[in-house]
């Protein structure tokens, strides 16, 4: 089941929708105001660093980690860490 954008923002304010192409196609209020930059449209490893599982350098590897953690940092600066779930 999907969930509407809208309840995506409300139950997961630092989600991200990212395509199967690899685009991030929105993120939650959260993540928008903790990086005021447009992310909606870039790739989404040309935001995000994958830190663990090691070695995912395409959207096709990160696929197969759905419903897995991931550790996460920004590319930019402030390069803030964190954990999440693909």
């Amino acid at each position: 089941m999907k969930l509407p954008i809208d309840a995506l923002d409300t139950l997961c304010p630092m989600h991200t929708v990212v395509s199967p192409t690899g685009l991030v196609l929105s993120v939650g209020p959260t993540l928008a105001k903790r990086r005021p930059n447009q992310l909606t449209g870039r790739a989404f490893l040309d935001i995000f660093e994958v830190q663990r599982p090691r070695g995912l350098g395409s959207m096709d590897a990160l696929l197969k980690f759905s419903g897995r953690k991931l550790h996460l940092r920004f590319r930019d600066v402030p390069n803030t860490s964190f954990k999440a779930v693909m």
